[in-house]
C-alpha cells in the first residue's frame, strides 16, 4: 500500500512540474468520456432511423393492401427508401450546423468585466 500510495505522490509531484502530462491525463478521460456519450447517442440514432425506416415501409405496405403484392412491395421500398435519404439529409444538416456552431463558439472572444467590487472590513473601526 505504501508503495502505491509513493507511486501517486510521484505522479502527483510529476504533473505538478510538468502539466502537460496533466492535461493529456484529463483529455484521455473527457475523450473517454466523450466517446461513451457519442457512441450512445450514435446507437440510438441508427435504431431510430431503422424503426422510421421500416415503419413507413409497413404502414405503405397497409395502406396499399388491395394492390398486387409486387406492386405494394415496390411501393414500400420507395417510400421507406425516401424516408431513409430524408433521415440522412436532415441528420447531415444538423451535424454541419452543429459544428458551424461549435466553430463560431470557439472563435469568440470571451471579454471580462468588472461589474462591482467591495473590501472585507471596508469602513470598520478598530
Amino acid at each position: 500500500m505504501a508503495h502505491l500510495r509513493a507511486q501517486a505522490e510521484a505522479e502527483s509531484y510529476r504533473t505538478m512540474l510538468n502539466p502537460t502530462d496533466r492535461t493529456l491525463a484529463s483529455l484521455k478521460e473527457e475523450e473517454e468520456e466523450y466517446t461513451m456519450k457519442q457512441l450512445k447517442s450514435d446507437l440510438s440514432l441508427i435504431v431510430n432511423v431503422l424503426f422510421s425506416i421500416l415503419a413507413t415501409g409497413g404502414a405503405v405496405w397497409a395502406v396499399a393492401s388491395s394492390w398486387a403484392v409486387p406492386e405494394r412491395f415496390a411501393l414500400a421500398f420507395v417510400a421507406a427508401i425516401v424516408v431513409g435519404v430524408a433521415e440522412v439529409v436532415v441528420l447531415g444538416s444538423y451535424y454541419r450546423k452543429i459544428e458551424e456552431a461549435k466553430i463560431l463558439e470557439r472563435k469568440k472572444v470571451e471579454r471580462k468585466k468588472v461589474v462591482r467590487t467591495w473590501e472585507v472590513g471596508a469602513g470598520k473601526e478598530s
